[in-house]
């Protein structure tokens, strides 16, 4: 069986997704034991704070409303379209590898998902848009470009 690169980054999103939903469980204890007892603690997650000026190209299926975003990522892990009536989510970062979902609170509610890699300037990745009951809407690849105070 022939499996397209589109296919095999939407299995691996899907893979991704599934791993965070099961991250609920018992977490990583930071810091080194001693004879008294610790609380345990999440490791801090890398995250970086700004305005990025997202271009998505290579769509495959449905063709988005808009070629470009203005994105803005906060500190907290968040992240959301400006303004922020498209898109609003969660990010985590690993080194330079961003994992962000995010859902867009139209009617109805589609769900999005942006993965791929990232450093203080730029970025690269793909990127998937989800129907309410499961079926991809939409998919591609985009790139980032920090952006000064805002994108203009």
């Amino acid at each position: 069986m022939r499996v397209s690169v589109f296919s095999r980054h939407v299995l691996g999103i899907c893979a991704a997704a599934a791993m965070l939903a099961a991250c609920g469980g018992s977490q990583p204890m930071t810091g080194a034991p001693s004879a008294g007892v610790q609380p345990a603690t999440r490791a801090r997650a890398k995250s970086f704070d700004g305005y990025y000026l997202a271009k998505f190209t290579h769509e495959v299926g449905s063709t988005l409303t808009f070629s470009s975003l203005c994105l803005r990522f906060k500190s907290s892990g968040t992240w959301s379209s400006v303004p922020a009536n498209t898109f609003i989510g969660t990010y985590a970062l690993h080194g330079n590898e961003l994992f962000a979902p995010a859902i867009a609170p139209w009617s109805p509610t589609i769900y999005a998902t942006l993965q791929g890699s990232i450093n203080g300037t730029q970025g690269s990745g793909d990127y998937i848009v989800m129907q309410p009951n499961g079926d991809l809407y939409s998919g591609g690849t985009f790139t980032m470009t920090r952006a000064q105070k805002g994108c203009s």
